[in-house]
C-alpha cells in the first residue's frame, strides 16, 4: 500500500503509536483485523509469539511514523462505497470495544483462519 495513503488511514482509525511495543503491537493488530474487515491493504501476516505480525507493515509503519504524526486529521474518504463502508463498520466496531476483548478476539479469528473457518 502507498505510504501516504497507509498513514491517511491510521490518522483516521487513531492509534497509531509505533513508539512503543505496545504501540507497535496495536497497529500491527490494527490493520490485520482491518484487513479481516475485507479492506485489503497488501500486508500478508504470520503468527508470532505476540500474535499477528507482517514484516513488511513494521517496516511501513516506521517509515511513516512521521507523516503521520504531521498529518493534520481530516475525513477519509474513499473512492469505492464498498471500501469506505468496510472501514466505517470497522472504526465503529474498533472504537465499541475494550482492548482486552479486541485482542481476544484478533487471536481467535487468527485461529479460525488458519484452520480454513473464515476467510480473510
Amino acid at each position: 500500500m502507498d505510504k501516504y495513503g497507509l498513514a491517511a488511514i491510521m490518522k483516521d482509525i487513531g492509534n497509531f503509536d509505533m513508539d512503543t511495543f505496545l504501540g507497535r503491537r496495536s497497529f500491527q493488530k490494527t490493520v490485520y483485523l482491518l484487513q479481516s474487515f475485507d479492506a485489503y491493504l497488501g500486508y500478508g501476516f504470520g503468527w508470532y509469539l505476540h500474535g499477528t505480525y507482517s514484516p513488511a507493515l513494521a517496516r511501513d509503519g516506521l517509515a511513516i511514523r512521521d507523516i503521520v504524526k504531521k498529518m493534520a486529521r481530516v475525513k477519509l474518504r474513499f473512492t469505492s462505497a464498498a471500501t469506505q463502508d468496510r472501514h466505517d463498520v470497522f472504526k465503529e466496531f474498533a472504537e465499541d470495544k475494550k482492548t482486552h476483548f479486541v485482542e481476544a478476539r484478533r487471536a481467535r479469528m487468527w485461529d479460525e483462519l488458519k484452520h480454513g473457518v473464515v476467510k480473510a
